[in-house]
């Protein structure tokens, strides 16, 4: 497992619109993704929806950016969010609900190719035209990589 290391002492994240987290802008309480079709997300069993007004991360955006390009040397990171995450299939029981920074990369940047993660079985292989980093906010660990 891979995990964000990094030391805050006692910083405390406010997460209110106000506080210049990346919310960009939904007609519900919904995370927009920037080049994520929200069909491709909701395929995925996957729902990221803004946190609560009281949601703290322990790790802050900048660290979480830096934990991304520490592990993924190269990658071009295009936005980063909080968002709550959960997933309703129930295959990944792990990431049921989770308080996550969502840091979306251009698959072209990374050092191999991504292959769609959605694909369908059988179908003609693409590279992915997005993909998405989620790491817990509150413990730093991984917990995802989706393409599409």
């Amino acid at each position: 497992m891979l995990f964000l290391d990094a030391n805050f002492g006692s910083h405390i994240y406010s997460l209110s619109p106000q506080s210049g987290y990346p919310f960009p802008e939904s007609s519900d309480d919904g995370v927009v993704l920037y080049g994520v079709p929200p069909e491709q997300l909701a395929a995925s069993a996957l729902t990221l929806k803004k946190p609560a007004a009281n949601a703290l991360p322990v790790y802050s955006e900048e660290n979480v950016r830096a934990y991304v390009t520490r592990h993924f040397p190269g990658v071009a990171v295009s936005q980063v969010v909080l968002g709550q995450l959960t997933e309703s299939s129930g295959e990944l029981p792990e990431i049921y609900q989770k308080l996550v920074w969502v840091v979306n990369v251009d698959p072209n940047s990374l050092s191999v190719p991504v292959k769609p993660t959605l694909a369908k079985q059988g179908s003609a292989s693409t590279n992915a035209q997005f993909a998405l980093v989620f790491v817990d906010a509150t413990t730093g660990e991984f917990v995802y990589f989706l393409a599409g």
